[in-house]
C-alpha cells in the first residue's frame, strides 16, 4: 500500500466518504451550495468546495481563481528490484542538462527503484522537452548507467506528470479553497510538495472548522487560509526560485555544498537536508552553522580552480565518505565499479 492510499484510508476510517472511479465534469456555485457533476451522472452538493485536483488545476482554472498553466514537469519509472546496482535509499544527481532540476533515484522497501527526472523553472530545457531528454540524456547519464547496469528490468514505461511550483497568488474564494498541487504548494528548488500540501491541508481543516462554526464561508473569511500557508512555508518559495536561477547560472554552488558535506559530515547534511526539503526555512542557509562551511568551501573551490566533469561519471570521483561509488553503489572506491559492456535496457 503506497502513501497516498494510506492517507485516503486513514481519512475514511475517521468518517470521510471515499468515492472512487468517479471523474468530476463540472462544478457550480448556486447561492450557498456547490453542485459537483460527474461523468458517470452522479451529483454531489456541499457548502464548501476544496479544489485539490492536481497541478493542471482544472477546477480552479475554470473558476478563474488560478489563471496560469503548470510550469514544470517530472518523470517517473520503476525498475525491478534485484536487477539494478543501487544500494542507497535515495540519491539526487544534478547533471548540467537538467539544471536547476535533477535526476532522482529512490529505493522502495521491496527493492524496486524509482528513477525520475525533474525539470524546474529557470532551466535551459523547457518542461515540454522532458520526454526527449529522457531518451537522449538520462538514458546515457554515466551515473544512471552505473546504477542500472546490464540487466535492469523496467516495470513500466516512463510516465510524465505536470508540476505547478511556487504557489499561486490566490488560493481561496467564496466557499472555496484550492489545495496541494492545484495551489502550486510545491517548492521551486526541489519540485517536492507532499509535506507542504499536508501542512496546508491541516491549515485548511482548522480554518474551515472555525468558518463553519461562525457560519461565514465568504472569500474574506477564507483568506485566512491563504495567509496562513504563505506564512508557514510560502514565503520560502521566492527564495527557492532565486536559488534555482543561481544554481543554473553558477553550478559551482552545488559543488560547494558537496565539498562542505565532505568536510563537515552528518551535522552539516542534517541542516542542509532539512532546509532543502522544507522542514526548516531556507533562511537556515544564512545561519553561521550553514553559511560558514558553505563560504569556506566556495573559497576552497575558487582557489583550487578544480571542477570535476559530470560526464566522467563516478569512476572519476575522488574517494570520500559521500562518494557516489560508496553510497549509491556500495563500493569502497571508484576502482571497484565494474566497466559496463552494454547500454542498459530502458
Amino acid at each position: 500500500m503506497v502513501c497516498d492510499e494510506r492517507i485516503a484510508r486513514a481519512a475514511q476510517r475517521v468518517g470521510a466518504e471515499l468515492v472512487e472511479g468517479t471523474s468530476v465534469m463540472d462544478v457550480t456555485l448556486g447561492g450557498a451550495e456547490w453542485t459537483v457533476r460527474c461523468k458517470n451522472g452522479r451529483r454531489f452538493t456541499g457548502r464548501c468546495l476544496i479544489a485539490a485536483d492536481g497541478a493542471k488545476s482544472k477546477i480552479a482554472r475554470e473558476l478563474g481563481v488560478v489563471t496560469t498553466g503548470a510550469n514544470s514537469a517530472a518523470s517517473r519509472q520503476y525498475i525491478k528490484g534485484g536487477t539494478h546496482n543501487f544500494a542507497s535509499d535515495g540519491v539526487l544527481l544534478y547533471p548540467p542538462y537538467a539544471l536547476p532540476g535533477y535526476v532522482a533515484l529512490f529505493r522502495h522497501s521491496n527493492g524496486d527503484i524509482d528513477l525520475g527526472c525533474y525539470l524546474l523553472p529557470g532551466g535551459r530545457v523547457p518542461p515540454t522537452e522532458l520526454k526527449s531528454l529522457l531518451q537522449t540524456q538520462v538514458i546515457n547519464d554515466p551515473y544512471v548507467r552505473e546504477v542500472l547496469g546490464d540487466h535492469a528490468e523496467p516495470l513500466e514505461r516512463p510516465g510524465i506528470s505536470a508540476l505547478r511550483l511556487g504557489g499561486e497568488p490566490k488560493t481561496h474564494g467564496d466557499r472555496l479553497i484550492v489545495l496541494g498541487d492545484a495551489a502550486g504548494q510545491t517548492d521551486p528548488l526541489t519540485g517536492e510538495g507532499i509535506h507542504t500540501a499536508m501542512i496546508a491541508a491541516k491549515i485548511a481543516a482548522r480554518v474551515l472548522h472555525e468558518a463553519f462554526d461562525e457560519g461565514d464561508l465568504c472569500a474574506g473569511r477564507l483568506a485566512v487560509y491563504h495567509q496562513a500557508w504563505m506564512k508557514e512555508f510560502g514565503r520560502d518559495f521566492p527564495i527557492s526560485a532565486a536559488a534555482g536561477r543561481a544554481i543554473n547560472r553558477f553550478p559551482m554552488l552545488l559543488d560547494t555544498a558537496a565539498v562542505a558535506a565532505q568536510r563537515h559530515g552528518a551535522r552539516f547534511m542534517d541542516g542542509f537536508g532539512a532546509a532543502m526539503t522544507g522542514v526548516k526555512p531556507k533562511s537556515l542557509f544564512l545561519s553561521p552553522r550553514m553559511a560558514l562551511p558553505l563560504g569556506a568551501a566556495l573559497l576552497r573551490l575558487i582557489r583550487s580552480r578544480t571542477e570535476m566533469e559530470y560526464r566522467h561519471g563516478p569512476r572519476a570521483e575522488p574517494a570520500h565518505d559521500y562518494s557516489f561509488a560508496k553510497n549509491a553503489l556500495g563500493k569502497e572506491s571508484a576502482r571497484d565499479i565494474r566497466v559496463l559492456v552494454s547500454r542498459p535496457r530502458v
